[in-house]
């Protein structure tokens, strides 16, 4: 089984202001290792869905800008107004790096004087030329010139016209275009009736089709037959990454990172890199041992591709493509017949037969991130599993002997069994409205998720699993920079040493399986960070393993 993953698990960014940013768990990935600061000098985080309707990297939002904002209708406006309902545009969409404003492209003109873009009278702008001079923004001369020469457009028509020819002096450089993201001019003119307007123009991206493709190929097959004489079973894989559709703009120099991590059953088994190259391959085996389930007639591996792409470019996201399948064995006996016979017309008695009580032989801890496991994070200063507020828990035990009741319980501060109204809101209400995929389809499932005790769900062999959502007003038990800030009041004086220290005893999740036979109770310690739509911008590479 092969399929792409798209990663658009959404992370919910609360505003200063009443405005709301959805910030995805791929562009989160994005934000940790792009050159890119998450926000700028007033203060503002960048927008994604400003970045995936434009392709223009703005901080705040087109409600945060107050001074010389407009609105107007247009019919396939990209926003919706609050008050009429009717779709339109801004004039302004927000903030670049520095603080300047960021003009949109696509707001209509206020005045049309029937000439073409080509033809206007443009004039000069105080701070256009030096807009230009800021060499600190350009990583290559081919994104410079590249900039200077594209033809410029304007409400998605193309002119004959570029940034050269209008001169530098009178057009400013409000955003820098990358592989993927588009640049923008702002130039001022003179109306035949004497009054200066406003004009926004779009630079196309240097590459706007240029596409990752994670390689994962099993040269063989993926399902695979062992015999009872074979213990040891070796699967040739080939793995990798490749870039298409480059132009004479976007060149192979560019590229700062192309990297594949190769993941089987959720565990890191190989990474591969390369710098300034369009592809990455390696051949490998992944190797099987029967003895390693001696329980199991059939067992289902996964095995995951993340590819990333990075280029060297400051404003530029990295591309990210993740492509996973499935490995099916089949342990098959010769001697089954022998070791399995169903005899359903002979009563067997029993009463005189020993019934073990169940036994749990591991308890695993992940994240459900778009439906796919994750591995929880393990603190460096506690060596235990860590999860955020806000992030969904996906528990596994694996326990022999036949259990008829499996439970899964969680000890400690009450508030991690307490559902409350932001925990409602973004994993049931928000998403509902955007009729985006549920996690309980209904409220009242959601409330009963958090009545514990709860049955797992048996997924055969041996394998019992149930997801839990930690509730966003859990209480932390480790130290994070928004407990320390509250506790220095002073966010930029935090001591990094004191990160990831200990507040309270970690959670116990319990497992209990029971049977005939008796009651067997096993758990496994879990610690909550802050909130994970606190933390999207925070590094915290050195604190985990």
């Amino acid at each position: 089984m092969k399929k792409t993953i798209t990663m658009l698990l959404f992370l919910i960014t609360l505003f200063t202001c009443t405005v709301n940013a959805g910030i995805s768990e791929s562009f989160k990935k994005v934000l940790s290792i792009m050159n890119i600061p998450t926000t700028n000098s007033l203060g503002y985080e960048i927008n994604e869905e400003i970045y995936n309707k434009y392709n223009l990297i703005v901080y705040g939002a087109p409600q945060n800008v107050i001074k010389n904002q407009r609105w107007k209708d247009t019919e396939n406006g990209k926003w919706i107004n609050e008050t009429t309902g009717r779709r339109g545009e801004y004039r302004v969409l927000g903030y670049s790096l520095s603080g300047t404003v960021v003009n949109n492209e696509l707001f209509p003109d206020d005045y049309n004087s029937g000439k073409s873009p080509e033809e206007w009278d443009y004039i000069v702008i105080e701070d256009a030329l030096s807009s230009w001079n800021n060499t600190e923004k350009y990583q290559t001369v081919e994104q410079y010139e590249y900039m200077l020469n594209q033809k410029l457009s304007r409400n998605g028509v193309t002119y004959n016209l570029t940034a050269k020819q209008i001169g530098l002096d009178k057009a400013r450089l409000e955003s820098y275009a990358t592989w993927k993201t588009s640049g923008s001019i702002f130039t001022l003119k003179y109306g035949s009736d004497g009054i200066l307007w406003g004009a926004t123009f779009n630079i196309p991206p240097m590459a706007g089709d240029a596409r990752l493709e994670a390689k994962l190929d099993f040269i063989n097959s993926t399902e695979y037959t062992m015999t009872k004489d074979t213990n040891v079973l070796e699967i040739p894989i080939t793995y990798g990454a490749e870039v298409y559709n480059l132009t004479d703009y976007a060149k192979p120099e560019h590229i700062k990172n192309l990297s594949t991590e190769i993941e089987v059953e959720y565990a890191i088994f190989d990474k591969i890199n390369g710098e300034k190259t369009t592809k990455i391959s390696k051949d490998n085996k992944i190797i099987i041992n029967k003895l390693d389930y001696p329980m199991s007639d059939m067992i289902e591996i996964k095995v995951k591709n993340t590819s990333i792409l990075e280029t060297c470019f400051f404003a530029e996201a990295p591309l990210v493509d993740i492509k996973e399948e499935t490995l099916v064995i089949k342990f098959n006996d010769d001697d089954n017949e022998d070791k399995f016979i169903k005899v359903p017309d002979i009563e067997r008695n029993n009463n005189d037969e020993e019934i073990m009580p169940p036994v749990i032989t591991s308890i695993k801890l992940y994240r459900n991130s778009n439906n796919t496991k994750v591995p929880l994070y393990i603190a460096r200063k506690t060596n235990i599993n860590f999860i955020c507020a806000g992030q969904v828990l996906i528990v596994e035990a694996k326990i022999r002997n036949n259990p008829t009741s499996v439970k899964f319980y969680i000890e400690g501060n009450s508030s991690i069994q307490t559902l409350d109204d932001l925990t409602k809101r973004f994993i049931y209400e928000e998403p509902k409205s955007r009729n985006e995929k549920l996690l309980y389809s209904s409220l009242d499932l959601l409330k009963k998720s958090y009545k514990l005790p709860l049955s797992m769900k048996n997924n055969g062999g041996g394998t019992y699993s149930i997801q839990y959502v930690i509730p966003y007003g859990t209480k932390q038990t480790l130290n994070s920079w928004n407990t320390l800030r509250n506790i220095n009041n002073n966010a930029f004086d935090i001591k990094k040493s004191d990160l990831f220290t200990r507040i309270q005893s970690p959670y116990k999740i319990k497992i209990r399986a029971s049977n005939e036979g008796g009651t067997t109770t096993e758990s496994i310690s879990l610690d909550v960070f802050e909130r994970w739509d606190t933390i999207y911008n925070r590094d915290i590479s050195e604190f985990v393993k």
